[in-house]
């Protein structure tokens, strides 16, 4: 098992947003002042929401919003620019992997090295995939109420009125699109694997409060493992936990030994069965997690 190095964005001070050209570019602010109420948006935030707070800012500067200001005390915000905190003030801009953006000199999106998956449309009976995807092709997916909001909320209904019965799961059989987060398939199945991207999707279920363990499982820092992405279940009462692998190990054997791992360490159940081609079903969650190292080049 792997534990990847976490990437740095390049910082300049500028005075005024500089225009995507080559390379995408994101504006983060940061007031001059630091004044208490001047991170008012900021101290209303919860300590998860606060861990999220890269990629959030980078998703509402992405949809014209203005950032959260964020304060210098914060470290963990700014440790991922691995500069000094004086050097935020005013506005900055922030090499970044931004979706759906081509660099006028190349044919590829700069995020085309990320790790990809099969996407696969509803029902869960399809079994050919129409798409690789990345994570943050996911994270937009699933933080984008247009796409399975409804659908999510009407799931979270099912599970509470009868649990895992019948109408629940088939309803979410055939309204949900789903992905393969282990790699690329031409088919589901465990012989048509094309490439592993090196991610496990670990599922825990049943759990009583489904925010508080994504909270928590996304503050885990392991030397063996690091956790990429987390959001809640169809359910309502479990997360999907996608964690960084080494997938020159045997599937089956790595997956069996980080359950065995994570359970001993961190008390966590794991519901999974180590299947490379196990379906993940995509929902809505507006607090997803995503690790804000994928937002930087």
């Amino acid at each position: 098992m792997k534990n990847p190095t976490k990437e740095s964005g390049a910082i300049q001070q500028n005075d005024n947003f500089l225009s995507v050209s080559s390379e995408v570019k994101i504006g983060i602010l940061s007031e001059s002042s630091t004044k208490e109420d001047n991170f008012s948006h900021y101290n209303s935030l919860t300590t998860y929401q606060r861990k999220c707070l890269l990629a959030t800012n980078y998703w509402r500067e992405r949809r014209g919003l203005q950032a959260i200001a964020v304060p210098d005390s914060d470290t963990h915000y700014y440790s991922y620019f691995k500069a000094s905190a004086s050097v935020f003030k005013g506005q900055i801009t922030l090499n970044c992997i931004q979706p759906g953006i081509i660099q006028q000199e190349h044919e590829k999106p700069l995020k085309a090295h990320m790790p990809q998956f099969s996407f696969f449309k509803r029902p869960i009976k399809n079994t050919v995939p129409s798409r690789n995807i990345d994570l943050i092709d996911l994270y937009d997916l699933i933080i984008n109420p247009k796409h399975y909001k409804s659908q999510t909320e009407q799931s979270y209904t099912l599970y509470k009125n009868g649990g895992k019965t019948q109408p629940y799961k088939t309803y979410k059989d055939s309204k949900f699109d789903y992905v393969t987060i282990s790699g690329e398939f031409s088919k589901r199945s465990i012989a048509n694997l094309v490439c592993h991207s090196g991610y496990y999707c670990f599922d825990v279920d049943n759990v009583v409060d489904a925010e508080l363990l994504k909270q928590t499982v996304i503050a885990i820092e392991d030397r063996y493992f690091e956790t990429e992405f987390c959001f809640i279940s169809p359910s309502g009462c479990g997360i999907k936990w996608i964690v960084s692998i080494d997938s020159d190990d045997i599937h089956t054997n790595n997956f069996e030994g980080m359950k065995t791992y994570i359970k001993e360490i961190y008390k966590i159940d794991i519901d999974d069965t180590p299947d490379v081609s196990r379906a993940c079903f995509v929902c809505y969650d507006p607090n997803c997690f995503i690790n804000p190292k994928y937002l930087l080049k």
